[in-house]
């Protein structure tokens, strides 16, 4: 019987899983220009990150900090501007202000261009894929709209804002993949109805739906999944949306939960906190939607962070840290 002994034991370790070795990180200082203190917003697949600092003169400036060096790119019209988002490419694209009005603004090959539509009051831009198509948001009045810039002709156009049948006052468009497929949300300003996660796709919209009520899609990859948040008893809790069905992927009792960003390997970055803002944690959830607090994975000693904000496709995370210091976590081989 020992043979029939050993050939269960040999059939149950081939179909024991192997758990996957759990990933590491080391952290690297990212140090704005002067060394002033700012904050990162976006992360591309080559390791540069764009995002904005306090100048002597108290106003915020872009910047683009690439292999440890940090360069200022503001535009000497508009000495208040942040950058928001950047692409493979090293288009960056934020806000600027010009007359106490904000603009949205494209910077690529060291000019920052103003894509401010003159029709609209105010609007900025937050992400821009690798054909340069450029989204975020508009305000020709009192609400905000969300729109799309076509880098080609330079034209910008109204993102639709009816959906099953209803048409909602405001919304914004938040991410954008290689697909021109754009998430964000619609509102309804009277509060009637409860905000929805939104998918444009080739002239459709789509309600992505709730968990319970609100919900907004804030990342989308290039394999349709799409990330946020949305409301169940009070809360926010983080969700994974893929082919029509939304699933709750994060919940900490007390707090809200938020997936900010995912990346073409699944990998997925947001945080948790109280709704007073405090008691932050930053997480992260693998391709199997496994959620784990970052910090205990950090190797650098000394390194507590806050909030992360996003991740490229090589897994390196840009995040704030508890001493307010915005850092890179770069994954260990």
């Amino acid at each position: 019987m020992k043979w029939a002994y050993c050939l269960l034991v040999i059939i149950a370790l081939i179909l024991t899983p192997v758990a996957s070795a759990q990933v590491r990180y080391v952290a690297t200082k990212i140090n704005p220009p002067e060394d002033a203190p700012g904050l990162v917003t976006a992360i591309n697949n080559n390791g540069q990150v764009a995002g904005w600092f306090y100048a002597d003169n108290g106003n915020t400036h872009s910047f683009l900090w690439d292999s440890g060096v940090a360069t200022d790119i503001s535009y000497s019209n508009a000495p208040e501007n942040e950058a928001v988002g950047i692409n493979d490419k090293t288009q960056i694209v934020g806000t600027i202000v010009i007359n106490d009005n904000r603009h949205g603004y494209s910077w690529q090959d060291e000019v920052l261009t103003d894509i401010h539509p003159s029709t609209f009051r105010t609007s900025i831009a937050v992400a821009v894929n690798e054909t340069g198509l450029i989204v975020g948001s508009a305000r020709p009045g009192d609400y905000r709209h969300p729109v799309v810039w076509a880098q080609q002709d330079g034209g910008v156009r109204e993102l639709r804002r009816t959906v099953a049948g209803i048409t909602y006052e405001s919304g914004a468009a938040f991410d954008v993949n290689e697909s021109k497929q754009i998430v964000g949300i619609l509102e309804d300003e009277h509060e009637q109805l409860p905000s929805v996660a939104t998918l444009w796709d080739d002239g459709s919209v789509v309600d992505l739906g709730t968990l319970s009520n609100h919900s907004s899609a804030r990342s989308i990859n290039d394999l349709n999944q799409v990330v946020g948040w949305s409301e169940v008893n009070g809360h926010y809790h983080a969700f994974f949306w893929e082919n029509g069905v939304m699933s709750d992927i994060g919940s900490i009792e007390g707090k809200h939960v938020y997936a900010r960003d995912i990346n073409n390997r699944r990998q997925i970055v947001g945080f948790a906190a109280r709704p007073n803002g405090n008691k932050v944690v930053p997480l992260i959830w693998n391709m199997g939607h496994q959620m784990q607090e970052l910090n205990p994975l950090i190797d650098t000693p000394g390194i507590r962070l806050r909030e992360v904000y996003a991740i490229n496709d090589k897994g390196q995370i840009i995040a704030l840290g508890k001493d307010l210091q915005s850092y890179l976590l770069t994954p260990k081989p």
